[in-house]
């Protein structure tokens, strides 16, 4: 048992066409200050870790599909774990209150230090989905449940492994308060179970409190607003809690 302090710093740049196809770069960076565990040793959970991904697709009436391709990284103290990441993702608006996304992708391609990189999750099928209430024009608040399935450690002995994950978050936009965007507030509440099979039958939980500031720049299109938009899991924690602590 442990506990970090962690600093998550995450962008988006993006182009949208008159015929309502989309392009967007998203990046984040994740820095964590890792505290001694209730053990002798030093706690070996995600230390840092990134993401770049693309995001391309088109906005029909009443849905919007896209594609995403991207990589991802986790940092523990005994190496690095990096992975590609494809996916598939589709947003819905069910009502005006309502607003439906999912998510199915994969993790694949093995790199890093960490053991060749096979420490953390590989050939790693997982989804997502996600219900959104839109309060009001300036309050939205969306849970979310993803899961996935893989394998875990040195192909010559592979092992099972499987993450499942809950989250809450609520998010808050003020009225306009400064000329060239918009902040937006956001608190997240999220508990992540990691499971490895047989021999080690081993388990993490992980549980992370969130809270920070955006700005949404320029003029966004409705149908990319934030609570419209399909989030991509959190890949690095995955990786690392997978790679450090399961291994």
């Amino acid at each position: 048992e442990g506990e970090a302090d962690t600093t998550r710093v995450r962008g988006f740049g993006g182009i949208t066409f008159n015929t309502n196809l989309f392009f967007e770069l998203e990046a984040r960076v994740v820095n964590a200050s890792l505290e001694p565990s209730i053990f002798t040793f030093t706690n070996d959970d995600l230390d840092n870790g990134y993401l770049f991904a693309g995001r391309f697709g088109k906005a029909f009436e009443g849905f919007t599909v896209e594609g995403i391709v991207g990589r991802t990284s986790a940092d523990t103290f005994e190496g690095s774990t990096e992975r590609n990441i494809f996916a598939a993702a589709v947003s819905v608006p069910l009502t005006d209150d309502f607003v439906f996304t999912g998510l199915v992708g994969r993790l694949d391609g093995v790199s890093g230090t960490d053991d060749s990189g096979f420490d953390g999750f590989y050939d790693f099928n997982h989804g997502s989905v996600a219900l959104a209430f839109l309060v009001n024009d300036q309050l939205s608040i969306k849970c979310q449940y993803a899961f996935g399935s893989g394998r875990i450690d040195s192909p010559d002995t592979p092992e099972d492994a499987e993450v499942r994950e809950w989250s809450v978050a609520v998010e808050f936009q003020p009225e306009r308060l400064v000329e060239f965007g918009n902040p937006i507030f956001n608190a997240s509440l999220t508990r992540t179970e990691l499971t490895q099979g047989a021999p080690e039958n081993d388990e993490a939980i992980e549980e992370r409190f969130d809270v920070g500031l955006k700005f949404e720049l320029g003029s966004t299109p409705e149908f990319r607003k934030s609570v419209m938009r399909p989030e991509l899991p959190r890949y690095e924690n995955w990786l690392g809690v997978s790679a450090g602590i399961l291994e």
